[in-house]
């Protein structure tokens, strides 16, 4: 065999390596078993993550802002760590100030919202009613006041 073929080989099968170990280990979870329902439930998911992970090297290549987010996260697991808690929290007006974020790991102030009395109110029911749980406290329903909202 040619030198050049044997070199085209080991390329192909070092990128052919590289790509299987990201899906396993590197955020993608492929690894999972997704037979976990109906007939076609575990071909689709598979399906999905493999056009995620074919978008995400699309974006790698071809879209600045989100090199410098992928950048400043450093591994590949905490930037979806942090993709996930951003977009858990906050409505982002735009692609661009989404990543933006990301990439800074900060908030645009205008982003961020007062929080209302309301909330406020919820809030301290449901942590009234979680530490009633771990004491045991009766049900909710035999308190003397309703929900606050």
């Amino acid at each position: 065999m040619s030198p050049t073929i044997v070199a085209c080989g080991r390329a192909r099968w070092k990128i052919e390596n590289e790509s299987f170990n990201v899906l396993k280990n590197h955020g993608y979870e492929l690894e999972h078993n997704f037979g976990h329902g109906q007939r076609f439930l575990a071909m689709t998911l598979a399906a999905l993550n493999l056009l995620a992970f074919a978008w995400h090297t699309v974006l790698e290549l071809l879209e600045p802002p989100w090199q410098a987010a992928r950048e400043a996260a450093v591994k590949r697991t905490s930037f979806f760590a942090h993709i996930l808690m951003l977009s858990a929290y906050v409505i982002f007006p735009s692609w661009l100030v989404f990543l933006q974020s990301l990439a800074t790991f900060s908030i645009p102030p205008d982003l961020i919202k007062p929080e209302t009395a309301r909330e406020r109110r919820e809030d301290s029911y449901f942590l009234e009613l979680l530490a009633c749980r771990q004491a045991s406290c009766p049900s909710p329903r035999s308190w003397p006041h309703a929900p606050p909202f």
